[in-house]
């Protein structure tokens, strides 16, 4: 996970679009790609290496832990020099992880699962600037 935050800190700037222009463009999934800002990173582990990261930040109160559980963290720098890391469920990480190897919008959603909704997870994306562009793709 360090080595992840440590990337996402010294990765390049990159300006995030504007969400009126995803929704415009988002008209089309099938052919739309997201360019995802270059500190993202994701890191799925058989333990609960959110859980555990967060509970040792400072000003957190102590909690059980149950390390065994799998969790997958979204790493990335949310705007300034913040880098954050937050906590995704699997279908969640799915979609973000096929959107950052060039999916299509379309195939990202269908690969997170069929009663998967990308809304909240491209609202996340969005609120954090982690979309900086929007590519035109091929039809499958």
């Amino acid at each position: 996970m360090e080595l992840l935050r440590g990337r996402a800190y010294h990765a390049a700037d990159a300006a995030p679009v504007r969400p009126e222009a995803l929704m415009a463009a988002a008209a089309d999934p099938a052919r739309l790609r997201l360019g995802l800002h270059p500190s993202v990173g994701l890191l799925a582990s058989a333990h609960a290496v959110v859980s555990i990261w967060q509970a040792n930040q400072p000003g957190v109160p102590a909690a059980a832990i149950r390390a065994d559980r799998p969790e997958t963290a979204l790493i990335l720098r949310d705007g300034g020099d913040e880098v954050r890391v937050i906590g995704l469920q699997p279908a969640d990480a799915a979609f973000i992880a096929q959107l950052a190897s060039g999916a299509t919008l379309l195939l990202a959603a269908a690969a997170a699962g069929p009663a998967h909704d990308p809304g909240p997870a491209l609202a996340l994306l969005l609120r954090c600037g982690a979309v900086i562009s929007l590519e035109p793709g091929e039809l499958p």
